[in-house]
C-alpha cells in the first residue's frame, strides 16, 4: 500500500447466505499511517432489514465492538461467521465520512 492512499472495507452482515444478501453495517478505513477507522452506518438495520428482532438486537448489541475495531485485514472470532469484510478498494482522499454514509445509507446489497 502506498503511503499516500487510504483503503475502504465494507463490514456487512449476511442476511441471507442462500442468496448472498448483505446489509452494510458500517465502514473501516484504513488511513494512510495504517490506524483503522470505523464509520457506522448512518442508521441502524432493523429486522425487516435483517430478518428477525432477534438478529437485529444482536447486531445493536455488537455495536460497541464495531466501533472500537482497530484491524483492518480480519474481523474478531466472536464476531461470528454472518459478519464479513468486502474487499478492500480506494477509499477517498478527502474526508470519506459524507460518501461513506452515502453509501452505508443505501442499505442491502
Amino acid at each position: 500500500m502506498k503511503a499516500s492512499l487510504r483503503q475502504l472495507r465494507l463490514l456487512q452482515y449476511v442476511a441471507d447466505p442462500f442468496t448472498g444478501r448483505c446489509v452494510s453495517l458500517a465502514a473501516l478505513i484504513r488511513e494512510a499511517d495504517g490506524s483503522t477507522r470505523v464509520i457506522l452506518a448512518p442508521t441502524t438495520p432493523g429486522k425487516e432489514e435483517l430478518g428477525s428482532v432477534r438478529t437485529a438486537n444482536l447486531l445493536a448489541s455488537l455495536q460497541r465492538d464495531i466501533v472500537e475495531l482497530d484491524a483492518f485485514e480480519r474481523l474478531p472470532r466472536s464476531f461470528g461467521p454472518q459478519l464479513i469484510l468486502t474487499a478492500p478498494e480506494p477509499a477517498p482522499s478527502d474526508e470519506p465520512a459524507d460518501w461513506v454514509w452515502t453509501r452505508l445509507g443505501a442499505g442491502a446489497r
